[in-house]
């Protein structure tokens, strides 16, 4: 059970001018509009300034900042460990006895989730629930752009950025760009302020270390998941706290 405080609604522009609905990030899963583009966070590179064209959306209140750990000789000194998944769609298809606003059970890649049939599905239909951090940038692609070519963004905290346009997409139209952030598990028995291990799922490990810390924020997605942004390769590591539940005062947090 979720015993967080649910998160903050927002909402967010969509191409078309319409609010997508993000109401239901800490408290129920998101229903993938067909027509907004994501563009993951492996995807996100290079050093640039930013452009008009980029929009800095809210906070997501389930995001954290992840550090690399240094090495671990022992895994065993890691407590808690927690387990990962990349951002991912879960996959429902409508089947005849489904009725609209009905409760179905999603399943996930630890659990399963609560899911409301929308109104308007009908039996046959295959249905996406989106389980990964809210967008942090919403981008119009400017008149020169073309797919594959660069966006580039400034981050509040100085860094820079720079974003493909996605395939199949002209100047004018607007995408998303979600962090790159990885979906964490809490483990049972732990909450608020405490200090989680885990390892980044694999693609996302290639060029990084292989575990990172990260502390629980108050706020979770469905089935006690966070998001935890992973730091850049070159970031400073910070040493292993065995069996520590929460930061020291005054040391780093994540």
């Amino acid at each position: 059970e979720n015993e967080y405080e649910e998160a903050i609604p927002k909402t967010f522009a969509r191409s078309d001018g319409q609010a997508m609905d993000w109401t239901m990030l800490c408290q129920g899963l998101s229903l993938v509009e067909p027509d907004y583009d994501t563009v993951a966070g492996h995807e996100v590179e290079a050093l640039l300034e930013q452009t008009d064209h980029v929009q800095a959306l809210p906070p997501d209140p389930c995001l954290v900042e992840a550090q690399a750990i240094q090495e671990v000789r022992d895994p065993a000194d890691l407590e808690p460990v927690a387990a990962t998944t990349s951002p991912l769609r879960l996959n429902m298809e409508i089947l005849p006895e489904h009725t609209p606003g009905q409760i179905v059970l999603v399943q996930g890649p630890h659990c399963s989730f609560e899911a409301q049939v929308p109104h308007e599905a009908e039996p046959g239909d295959e249905l996406q629930y989106y389980l990964g951090p809210a967008p942090e940038y919403e981008v119009t692609i400017p008149p020169y752009a073309k797919p594959g070519t660069f966006v580039s963004i400034t981050r509040d905290d100085g860094s820079a950025i720079r974003v493909p346009v996605p395939e199949d997409m002209s100047p004018g139209e607007t995408f998303s760009v979600e962090p790159p952030a990885v979906m964490v598990k809490v483990p049972q028995g732990y909450g608020e302020g405490d200090r989680v291990y885990f390892k980044a799922p694999v693609f996302q490990s290639v060029r990084m270390a292989s575990w990172f810390v990260a502390r629980v924020p108050s706020m979770l997605r469905p089935g006690g998941y966070f998001a935890a942004r992973l730091p850049p390769p070159d970031a400073k590591k910070v040493p292993i706290m065995p069996r520590s539940r929460s930061f020291e005062k005054g040391g780093q947090g994540a």
